[in-house]
């Protein structure tokens, strides 16, 4: 009897704990991906803001890194500017869903 109850407890211990460690690791997934989107996000203003006072020559002396990846694109959906990939060999924009919602709601995801 007494190991039945042992085990019992143990049992719901393990759920307990799992279900706790589930939960924490929900809640800083999101935190941390929100955190992401917002430096992103604070990265393309500036960028926004150099390129609106010196063109793509502000773009083109950016030093970045391997894992950022920039891309100017125009209203058209053209590529006017990637830093990973000739742009004149780069397919029109325009129907991915990241761009059609830039340009109705401002800011597009992917």
């Amino acid at each position: 009897m007494k190991e039945r109850i042992f085990r019992g407890i143990v049992a719901v211990t393990l759920a307990v704990l799992t279900a706790s460690v589930i939960l924490i690791m929900s809640i800083t997934y999101n935190y941390f991906t929100d955190r992401s989107w917002e430096k992103i996000a604070s990265e393309a203003s500036f960028i926004k803001v150099g390129v609106e006072r010196e063109g793509l020559s502000y773009l083109t002396d950016i030093q970045s890194d391997e894992n950022v990846r920039i891309t100017w694109i125009d209203e058209q959906g053209r590529v006017l500017f990637d830093s990973d990939t000739d742009a004149s060999r780069m397919e029109n924009h325009l129907s991915r869903n990241e761009i059609k919602e830039a340009l109705t709601s401002g800011i597009g995801r992917a």
